[in-house]
C-alpha cells in the first residue's frame, strides 16, 4: 500500500471514530429508564475510547505527512428520530454492537495493509483498535443479552468503573445478601 492510499485510509477511520464519538454523545444523552446510568456511564466510556483513537490517528496521519480531513456530518438526528432512541435501547445497543464488529474488520484490514507495507508499528496499532472494538462490541453483547435490563425489571447492576465488565446481582432474600 502506498503512503497516500494509506493517509487516505487513515483518514477514512478518523471519520469513522468522529462520528461515532458524536453519535456516542448523542444516544447517551437520551437514554432513559432505571438503568439509564448504567448504560450512560458505559457510553461516555466508549465516548473516551474513541476521541483517544481520533487523537491517535490524527497524529499518525500528521507522522505521515498527511493532512487530517473531516468529512462527518455532524448534524443533530430530528426530534421524532431522538424520541425513538428512547424507546429503543435494544435496537440502539445492537446497531452499535454491530458497528463495533465492521470497526473491528475494517482496523484489521487496514493493520494488514499496514503489515504489508512494512509499517510495523502502524500495523500494531490497528490490530490494537480492531482488538477494542471487538471487546466493545462485546461488552454491548452482554448488555443486550440480558433481556432483564432491556425490559426494565428489576435488576441490579454492577459496573466494574475501571475495567465497564458489567455484572448481573439479584438480592436473595432467603440469603439476606446479594447472590
Amino acid at each position: 500500500m502506498l503512503l497516500k492510499e494509506l493517509v487516505e485510509k487513515l483518514n477514512e477511520a478518523l471519520n469513522r471514530e468522529i462520528a461515532t464519538t458524536i453519535r456516542n454523545i448523542l444516544e447517551q444523552a437520551v437514554v432513559v429508564g432505571a438503568d439509564q446510568d448504567v448504560i450512560r456511564s458505559i457510553y461516555r466510556h466508549r465516548v473516551s475510547l474513541g476521541m483517544g483513537r481520533a487523537q491517535f490517528l490524527a497524529d499518525l496521519i500528521i507522522d505521515l505527512f498527511g493532512v487530517p480531513v473531516i468529512k462527518t456530518d455532524f448534524a443533530l438526528p430530528p426530534p421524532s428520530a431522538q424520541a425513538q432512541v428512547k424507546t429503543c435501547l435494544k435496537e440502539m445497543l445492537e446497531r452499535d454492537c454491530r458497528q463495533e464488529h465492521n470497526e473491528a474488520k475494517e482496523y484489521a484490514q487496514l493493520g494488514g495493509a499496514a503489515l504489508a507495507g512494512g509499517m510495523l508499528e502502524v500495523a500494531s496499532a490497528m490490530r490494537q483498535f480492531a482488538h477494542d472494538r471487538r471487546e466493545q462490541g462485546g461488552k454491548l453483547r452482554r448488555i443486550i443479552d440480558f433481556p432483564e435490563l432491556l425490559a426494565d425489571k428489576p435488576l441490579q447492576l454492577i459496573v466494574n468503573r475501571k475495567s465497564f465488565e458489567t455484572t448481573t446481582a439479584v438480592k436473595s432474600k432467603r440469603q439476606g445478601r446479594l447472590s
